[in-house]
């Protein structure tokens, strides 16, 4: 589900990869707490990565909104 609201590189990137971890810790037998762990930090990562995500690309509207791009 949260796959479904978060830009796609970032569900491709991180869920992903935090799945493969998940399906890695469960088949080893880690405890369930850790396997919670890891869940609840990819939650966090993701959280922190859309939203720098949405800063970058509202700071690209503003740039071609007033016509400075980086060399101003």
């Amino acid at each position: 589900m949260l796959s479904a609201l978060v830009p796609r590189r970032i569900a491709n990137e991180e869920i992903s990869d935090a799945l493969e971890v998940v399906h890695h810790m469960a088949r080893a037998g880690r405890p369930k707490c850790f396997i919670a762990l890891k869940v609840a930090t990819t939650y966090f990562w993701v959280g922190v990565h859309t939203l720098l995500h949405c800063a970058e690309r509202v700071a690209g509207i503003v740039k071609v909104i007033t016509g400075k791009s980086d060399k101003d």
